[in-house]
């Protein structure tokens, strides 16, 4: 939802509602999507740098809180938010669920490797299939 949402967004809100030019909306797209490009740093940061003994678990936690209350703050601006703050908002709402997506990501292929040989691999291909079912 989220990483399909957000840059869906942006031409109602910005090129529709807000009259911006088409150059601005694809820059929009570009900004709020930044993080995907990213996602290898932020596994090794999380696989290098662990939180109170955690590699994970913590990164998951405070990607989606970063995620979770820049959304709130989103929609507590209401119909009225400049542009450029939607982008900000969306961009940063991106870090928060790419570091958190990331995380469990690494999460879900140790968990894979601890699987017996005769069924390793069905984590994963749970987790895909469940993601993929949403889109």
């Amino acid at each position: 939802l989220l990483s399909g949402g957000s840059p869906s967004l942006l031409y109602p809100i910005l090129v529709v509602k807000g009259g911006a030019t088409s150059s601005f909306s694809a820059a929009s797209k570009s900004a709020i999507m930044i993080f995907w490009s990213y996602k290898v740093l932020f596994g090794f940061l999380s696989d290098s740098f662990p939180i109170f003994g955690y590699k994970r678990k913590p990164y998951m936690i405070i990607g989606w809180s970063i995620c979770a209350s820049i959304l709130i703050v989103l929609a507590r601006e209401g119909h009225d938010i400049d542009p450029k703050n939607l982008v900000l908002m969306l961009s940063l709402s991106n870090f928060g669920y790419v570091w958190a997506d990331t995380a469990a990501d690494g999460f879900m292929v140790a968990t894979a490797r601890r699987e017996p040989i005769k069924v390793r691999g069905k984590t994963q291909t749970f987790c895909y299939l469940a993601l993929k079912s949403g889109h």
